[in-house]
């Protein structure tokens, strides 16, 4: 009986904890369950780079910037900063694209989250995002700095090698390999023109692009494709691909007018970091914070 009464105390002491808030900022709390969602996002993304990490030095990053998040939450409610409910709306359905509503359904489930849960981190994403602009705002790089940052950077802005690609995409290799000798006798164009009855293929003219999205095996294979010439059938992760490859760019240095937007971005973005690391640190020295954890 008194091992009984030891279990139901424990248990009991248990829920109490799983409810109560890993840490109160300024008033807010910040739930058991938000932490642990946002911890299992944080090594979920470490293990699928297989990325090693301390499991004791995640949790304390996943807490210290939850903490940073609420108060730069307080920050955006005090600078009148919101989003409405169409736009969390229609982030979700730009989110669940592609996905019937039972994938949907089981996708939250698998997190153990609910849709409710699932809006209020759109909605506070979207007022973050939207306070970190006010903040520093889109036009707080000026032409001198862009051009300062161009004539010094330690190495030289370069674009990469692109191709123009049209490719056949099928889902067995079998298929593939027919698609391929159909090609040689018609043509590749003429063969992906004419899908047929069956059509159990899909075509894309893909357009300009960095042979690299595609992956490595099959950026390799694409650089020994003679333009105007055709490769394949090349196995990516859920199908199978015959490329053409219709002209190709090399890279190169480039201008200071090509590099432009991508070294305003690069200023922009350390300027975010810099002041939104700068604002957290001096609110966290002013703000009242319980950690429970």
């Amino acid at each position: 009986m008194k091992y009984l009464l030891l279990a139901l105390s424990a248990l009991i002491a248990l829920a109490a904890c799983e409810k109560k808030p890993v840490a109160i900022v300024n008033g807010s709390e910040i739930s058991r369950r938000l932490y642990d969602y946002a911890l299992n996002e944080r090594t979920g993304e470490h293990k699928a780079r297989s990325a090693g990490f301390d499991m004791q030095a995640m949790k304390h990053a996943v807490i210290e910037q939850l903490v940073a998040d609420r108060l730069l939450l307080g920050g955006a409610k005090e600078a009148g900063i919101a989003a409405t409910s169409e736009e969390i709306e229609r982030e979700m359905a730009r989110m669940r694209q592609g996905l019937t509503e039972e994938a949907f359904k089981k996708e939250l489930k698998t997190k153990g989250i609910t849709l409710d849960f699932m809006k209020e981190r759109i909605r506070e994403r979207i007022v973050l995002e939207r306070f970190v602009v006010h903040l520093v705002p889109d036009d707080s790089v000026g032409e001198a700095e862009i051009k300062d940052y161009y004539r010094h950077s330690m190495k030289p802005f370069l674009k990469p090698d692109t191709v123009l690609v049209r490719f056949i995409q099928t889902n067995t290799e079998e298929e593939a390999r027919q698609m391929l000798a159909d090609i040689v006798k018609t043509g590749f164009d003429r063969r992906a023109d004419a899908p047929g009855k069956e059509k159990r293929f899909f075509v894309s003219d893909y357009g300009w692009v960095e042979p690299g999205i595609f992956g490595p095996e099959i950026a390799s294979a694409l650089k020994g494709i003679k333009k105007g010439s055709y490769g394949g059938p090349y196995k990516g992760k859920e199908a199978w691909f015959i490329f053409r490859i219709k002209d190709r760019q090399a890279g190169g240095p480039e201008t200071l007018t090509e590099a432009r937007d991508k070294i305003k971005a690069q200023i922009l973005s350390g300027k975010r970091q810099a002041t939104v690391s700068g604002w957290v640190a001096d609110r966290k020295s002013r703000a009242s914070i319980i950690m429970n954890l």
